[in-house]
């Protein structure tokens, strides 16, 4: 038989104050029945969890005379619900962040609208594209984003058997800077179908990109968008918010840089993103930490 002294003893020392008073406020009360949930630390230091089941027996006069009860190891479950607890709080805070993320676009793409025809589809291109986005990630159990696929994804409503040209080692992007990438290549895509290469039968849009692979997290992943056989481009180019998401947002979000130059010839674009961005079997800096989305560049 265990004395309470014993048993109390095992309490972690964060615990014991509280289960001494659990016991305590029980017998004043004169309750029979009573359980609490504690940490113990085992001979071995090994922490565990254990849900302590008692009753209590009372004399006549209402003194507690005996208590047995029985301790069951929780420890598993405990772990469980905290995972459940941190599953929560992340998805918690993605939902906020998406819903903040399209918030912000759908007052910018109104502002940039002519008219409301024109609002509906561009701010349902762009959530469709998040949508696609999201979907990929579920499918990679949110880890990251193969680059071949999501561009692919992106282009998949515009693609002829000859007017994309997409080639690229293996490249996976971690669930911030996929989702930032997507939403560039998305402008650039629709910029195209618009405007570009994509419009025409003999339009061409060129993607290459490279990446030393070398594991050092200062090296940087480089994304080239060349369209070629459209119409003649204004070298101008055209003040956006399309045009600023994709000058924008990956300076903004992964600190690297976006060159886009509206040639005569043809639209261009060179994506920079930093190696710790990149998800490979070589590289496994730890992630930094993201910044609100960036959906305010006017």
């Amino acid at each position: 038989m265990t004395t309470r002294s014993e048993w109390l003893s095992r309490a972690h020392p964060e615990d014991r104050e509280r289960v001494a008073e659990v016991r305590k406020q029980a017998l004043r009360k004169r309750i029979s029945e009573y359980d609490i949930e504690y940490r113990i630390v085992r001979p071995d230091n090994a922490l565990r969890w254990i849900e302590s089941r008692s009753i209590v027996f009372y004399n006549k006069q209402g003194i507690a005379q005996r208590v047995v009860g029985i301790s069951i190891d929780v420890t598993e479950r405990k772990r469980t619900e905290e995972r459940q607890r941190v599953l929560v709080a992340e998805l918690d805070h993605r939902v906020k962040n998406l819903l903040s993320t399209i918030s912000a676009i759908a007052a910018h793409t109104m502002d940039a609208s002519s008219s409301m025809q024109q609002f509906v589809a561009a701010l349902d291109g762009r959530i469709r594209s998040m949508a696609l986005t999201h979907e990929l990630l579920s499918g990679h159990r949110w880890q990251g984003i193969p680059l071949a696929q999501l561009l692919r994804r992106e282009l998949a409503p515009y693609v002829t058997k000859s007017n994309t040209d997409i080639k690229g080692p293996d490249v996976l992007l971690s669930a911030e800077a996929g989702q930032t990438i997507a939403m560039v290549v998305h402008e650039l895509t629709t910029n195209a179908a618009k405007y570009g290469a994509l419009s025409r039968r003999e339009g061409h849009v060129v993607i290459r990109w490279h990446s030393p692979l070398n594991g050092h997290a200062s090296e940087q992943l480089t994304i080239d968008w060349k369209e070629i056989g459209g119409p003649p481009v204004d070298g101008q180019g055209k003040s956006s918010y399309g045009s600023s998401v994709i000058t924008d947002l990956v300076p903004y979000e992964l600190g690297g840089t976006a060159d886009l130059v509206f040639a005569p010839e043809g639209v261009r674009c060179r994506l920079n993103v930093p190696g710790e961005w990149l998800r490979t079997g070589r590289q496994s800096g730890q992630r930094p930490a993201a910044k609100p989305a960036m959906a305010q560049a006017t």
